[in-house]
């Protein structure tokens, strides 16, 4: 099954993506550090007036480049956060291509820290399945007295100059309390590239109520990948080539929609 993860379907190829989730956590989070960071420079400016005139004449002098170097620390930081927030926002996708036998995806670069006019920025990879492994990473996150243990399906590509080391990777299904679901999509993928599966079946069909925004490939990926995404009906069609028995309501709303 892919789990929701299936969002298009193209002659040669298939999409598989996500909405990341964290886009508007990261913009509320962004702008409290701003408040924050604004209020804590005012309280302390004026705990400097204060005690310059009514307690210790002269005492700014004393926190004056502290100060500046607080202020200047959290200038950077917010900077940061504000210049990786597309990264938050982005469509993470990823086209495996049947045909060339190539898996496309994109990623961004994470801006430096002491380069206030550099952005997070995108990277477009294209990677030979041939030369992909596969690994499932657990993390234990801690909070509140408890942990879960989350894990994450990573598709690793060798250095081409190198093969014994990793060149790019990208993950597929996002985060997920067991790597049984997370490997039930990636066989959904492996059939599709190396066997020839159909690329539409059970529990493999996309989302016809929630269309994905538009893919962030290439249009040369795209007329690569046999051109336009399959429609709905064509779907319903592959699905009846290869007698796949589908729930009435979805077969009634793959007919409905284009």
């Amino acid at each position: 099954m892919t789990w929701g993860n299936l969002k298009r379907v193209y002659p040669d190829a298939i999409e598989l993506g996500s909405d990341k989730s964290d886009g508007v956590f990261w913009k509320v989070f962004f702008w409290f550090f701003i408040v924050l960071l604004v209020l804590g420079v005012a309280g302390l400016t004026t705990f400097m007036v204060f005690m310059a005139i009514f307690v210790i004449p002269g005492f700014y002098k004393l926190i004056v480049i502290p100060t500046f170097i607080v202020s200047a620390a959290g200038f950077l930081v917010v900077s940061m956060m504000y210049r990786s927030l597309p990264a938050t926002d982005m469509y993470a996708a990823q086209l495996f291509n049947r045909k060339t036998r190539e898996v496309i995806f994109v990623t961004r670069t994470q801006p430096r820290f002491f380069k206030p006019v550099e952005r997070s920025q995108p990277v477009y990879k294209v990677e030979s399945w041939d030369k992909m492994h596969v690994r499932s990473y657990k993390t234990q996150i801690v909070g509140q007295g408890s942990y879960q243990t989350m894990y994450h399906l990573q598709l690793i590509f060798e250095d081409p100059d190198n093969p014994r080391f990793a060149g790019s990777t990208c993950a597929i299904g996002g985060a997920n309390y067991s790597d049984d679901y997370l490997f039930q999509l990636y066989e959904y993928v492996r059939r599709y590239m190396e066997e020839g599966a159909p690329p539409v079946g059970p529990g493999c069909v996309p989302d016809v109520e929630n269309p994905p925004p538009a893919p962030p490939f290439k249009q040369a990926d795209i007329e690569a990948a046999g051109g336009r995404a399959l429609s709905n009906p064509e779907i319903l069609a592959i699905l009846d080539k290869n007698d796949v028995r589908v729930a009435e309501d979805l077969r009634e709303a793959l007919k409905a929609t284009t």
